[in-house]
Order: C-alpha cells, then sequence, then structure tokens
C-alpha cells in the first residue's frame, strides 16, 4: 500500500507541475501571451529557453504516468473492478506519456502531438466514476468526475472551433482552461483515493468528504 500512497502522492503534483511549468517557463519568454499564444510555444523554435517548457513537460509526464500506474492498484483495492481500474489508470498513463513526447520532441516536430494519445484522459472521469460506483462515501466524488467530464468535453469542443469562441486573440485562454479541466480530477481523485486507503490502513470507515479539495 505504501508504494500506492506514493503513486498517488505524484497524482497530486501533476496540476501543479503542469501550471507550475507554464508560469515559469513563461518568466523566460519576453512577451509571451498566456491568452493568445499556445502553452508549447514556450518549448518551440522560437523561445529563447525551449529547455526550460521541454523538460518540465518531461517531468510533468513523468508524474503524471506514475499516476496512471497508482489509480490502478488503489482502485484495484477499493473495488476489486481490474478492467475498469486498469482503463482507469491507463488512460492517465498516456497523458503522462504524451506529455513526455511533448517535452522530447518540441513544435515543429509532427511527434509533438504523440499521436494524439493524451486524448484517451476524456474517459477518465467517466471511467473512475464508474469503477467507485454508487455507494454513499464515494458519491460526491462521482458527481464531481461526471460535472468535470461535460467540462471537459465542452473545452475540447471549443478548441476544435465550435462556437467560433476560440480565436486567435483568445486561443491560448481556452486551451489552459481545458488543461485545467484535464488536471484538476487527476489531483482531485488522487486526494480521495489516498485519503480513503489511508483511513482503511488505520482501520476507519472510507471517509465521506465534507467538500470537494483542490489539490495542493
Amino acid at each position: 500500500m505504501h508504494l500506492t500512497k506514493v503513486l498517488l502522492r505524484a497524482g497530486l503534483a501533476a496540476p501543479l507541475f503542469y501550471f507550475g511549468n507554464l508560469l515559469f517557463s513563461a518568466l523566460f519568454y519576453p512577451g509571451y501571451n498566456h491568452i493568445a499564444q499556445f502553452a508549447s510555444e514556450l518549448g518551440g523554435l522560437n523561445a529563447p529557453y525551449p529547455a526550460i517548457f521541454n523538460s518540465g513537460a518531461i517531468a510533468t509526464g513523468v508524474v503524471t504516468f506514475l499516476a496512471g500506474v497508482g489509480f490502478f492498484l488503489a482502485l484495484t483495492r477499493l473495488t476489486g473492478k481490474v478492467v475498469v481500474a486498469g482503463l482507469s489508470g491507463l488512460v492517465v498513463a498516456l497523458l503522462g506519456f504524451s506529455l513526455v513526447m511533448v517535452g522530447w520532441f518540441p513544435l515543429p516536430d509532427e511527434r509533438h502531438n504523440a499521436f494524439y494519445l493524451g486524448l484517451a484522459v476524456y474517459a477518465g472521469p467517466l471511467l473512475v466514476a464508474l469503477a467507485l460506483g454508487r455507494r454513499k462515501e464515494w458519491r460526491a466524488l462521482v458527481l464531481f468526475l461526471v460535472v468535470n467530464e461535460v467540462l471537459m468535453l465542452a473545452s475540447l469542443a471549443v478548441i476544435v472551433g465550435v462556437g467560433g469562441l476560440a480565436t486567435p486573440a483568445t486561443v491560448g485562454l481556452w486551451q489552459r482552461l481545458q488543461a485545467l479541466t484535464a488536471f484538476l480530477w487527476i489531483g482531485v481523485t488522487s486526494y480521495f483515493l489516498l485519503r480513503t486507503l489511508v483511513a482503511l490502513a488505520s482501520g476507519q470507515h472510507p471517509p465521506v468528504p465534507p467538500t470537494l479539495p483542490v489539490p495542493g
């Protein structure tokens, strides 16, 4: 169980790594605009110090991949649903792998998008909700995951052009909102799974969270 807890802590760190890397890398890119520019431009050919963003992307990918393994181990232990737990962990791990590719093959390399494997994470919240089921102590988390899934799909739709909201002047903002929906649920779920495992280890019943915590 100790290994599982360590891996879930990586899940807690994943959102902090992602957004921390964006903010830190932008400090070394004079004139960079978070609202109008894509995140990957921080590591592209025109960036003054691309290695900063790219190394951060790889680090984020590693902790996200580890979180995927943690999801599999924790959900298997808590629910016994090995297949759904495995799929839940797999989609998170694929997001991690895609981030490693982002850093390893910066723009304009055609491998930069990791063959869109990271899009698998859009199935993640529903897979975890399916694994957790309808037990009372998991109800709040399941509700959060369903709402997050709706927001994930809505932000993805905007990014690909639905509604014409993502313009050249705002595409960076929408990409960050999309990333928030992709990473926040990983952090929140990691927190809840970790808290539940700690309660079980101490002989308590899995706790019912009074609120949905923000990771970090």
